[in-house]
């Protein structure tokens, strides 16, 4: 959550900080971030003797996990003290791939009277002009790979500018990535291994079309 905010932020004057366990996060009261992204229980350790009630926005992210009985007491207490009376609350967002219907059930009590968006399974939610179709590239009857031969007839045949390449792992993603490059198209690698330095500059190099390959892991998505 933290890299692609400080991707927004580098345009404004905000600044972000970490707070998740076993990092060194200073003095609380020397904090000057607008935006603390971090764990229910490293949060509230780091700001329980500070006043938070000047929080504006309270973000949950995976909400159905958080709603569990061993965070929930936790994100409980940090929207209590981020409260300046039962009336005036912080704007609470609720985010989450899934939502059943008992954690439906206990948005009530976190963010009372909260406007719900649901995508159910079955919405089309594909943007028109986007084209999906499948190629079963399974390995022949001899053995041999046919996914690097298929990419390889597929940029011979398609007429690209850009193209996303989504792999499993940082291994594939590198290894696919050198492939690439040696058929002769500009390439870049965006997976978990790299900081935030090389990220911004990958796909910067991705915008401004010095690279029209990018091979990535599921990074690239959130």
């Amino acid at each position: 959550v933290c890299v692609p905010l400080r991707g927004i932020a580098q345009y404004t004057p905000l600044e972000i900080s970490l707070a998740v366990n076993q990092m060194d996060l200073g003095r609380p009261e020397d904090c000057t971030s607008q935006i603390i992204v971090g764990t229910p229980g490293t949060i509230q350790k780091f700001f329980k003797n500070l006043d938070l009630r000047n929080v504006r926005v309270c973000v949950i992210d995976e909400a159905d996990k958080m709603m569990e009985r061993s965070m929930a007491t936790q994100v409980k207490r940090i929207l209590s003290a981020c409260s300046r009376s039962a009336r005036e609350r912080p704007q609470v967002l609720l985010f989450s791939a899934t939502f059943n219907q008992a954690t439906k059930s206990n948005i009530a009590a976190w963010a009372p009277g909260a406007n719900q968006l649901f995508v159910e399974k079955d919405t089309d939610i594909i943007p028109k002009g986007i084209r999906h179709f499948y190629i079963d590239c399974r390995a022949r009857a001899d053995g041999k790979e046919t996914r690097l031969g298929t990419l390889s007839e597929l940029y011979k045949l398609m007429s690209v500018g850009k193209s996303l390449v989504f792999v499993n792992t940082v291994d594939s993603c590198i290894g696919l990535a050198d492939w690439v490059v040696g058929q002769g198209h500009a390439t870049s690698a965006m997976h978990g291994k790299l900081d935030v330095a090389d990220r911004d500059r990958t796909l910067d190099d991705y915008r401004r079309g010095r690279t029209t390959v990018l091979v990535a892991t599921d990074m690239l998505s959130r």
